[in-house]
């Protein structure tokens, strides 16, 4: 499960990426992915965005693409919707074995750093690089429910997660297609790619 996780870098960044993306500050950016990761360690599995549920998931108006594995995803939003783009991701807490495992939160950062090394890195929205920036969550206080995607039993933790990722404009209407490739030192290579379609109108967002 926790080497299935580090590869969220196959679908989340895949699917999102544009070509007016922004620079947002370092911090508004690790608050993104801090928000991200506690719903997936505090959401039960069987509703949890890399378990059974969503994994177009809305963070206050902003989407951000979840899931495990290289299948193929699908996000439909609106031609206003900002995307949030966890291209590689990974999270270190007090509740796990090592080598995911820290006391404090210095040592979950360079625990979760430690484990998110790529030799390359590429993400791409119809053929155009799109530019990440490497951040860390805020130290997250979490509640894990008893049927949580650690595999452990329920508790408080702390956790810190580490991860490359963008903040992009809205796409224009249409269908994008979104590319990742990298070549990491834990997961190996990976090569997946998404589609995004933006409509006009109110937002409607389905895996």
């Amino acid at each position: 499960m926790r080497l299935i996780r580090i590869l969220l870098a196959a679908s989340v960044a895949v699917v999102v990426t544009a070509p007016a993306a922004y620079a947002a500050p370092d911090r508004k950016l690790g608050d993104l992915l801090g928000a991200l990761w506690e719903i997936a360690l505090e959401t039960p599995t069987p509703d949890n965005p890399l378990g059974g549920g969503d994994p177009c998931v809305d963070l206050d108006g902003v989407v951000a693409p979840f899931q495990l594995g290289s299948n193929p995803l699908t996000c439909t939003v609106t031609s206003e919707t900002k995307i949030f783009v966890a291209a590689v991701t990974v999270e270190c807490s007090t509740a796990e074995a090592p080598p995911f495992f820290g006391e404090n939160e210095a040592q979950l950062r360079a625990c979760a750093e430690g484990l998110d090394v790529f030799t390359t890195l590429t993400v791409t929205l119809d053929g155009e690089p799109v530019a990440l920036t490497p951040v860390f969550t805020p130290l997250l206080r979490v509640d894990l429910p008893a049927d949580n995607i650690l595999g452990v039993e329920a508790q408080s933790a702390l956790s810190v997660g580490h991860g490359w990722v963008a903040l992009l404009h809205p796409l224009p209407p249409g269908e994008h297609v979104i590319r990742i490739e990298g070549t990491g030192t834990v997961v190996g290579d990976i090569d997946v790619t998404t589609t995004i379609v933006v409509e006009r109108g109110r937002s409607n967002l389905a895996a």
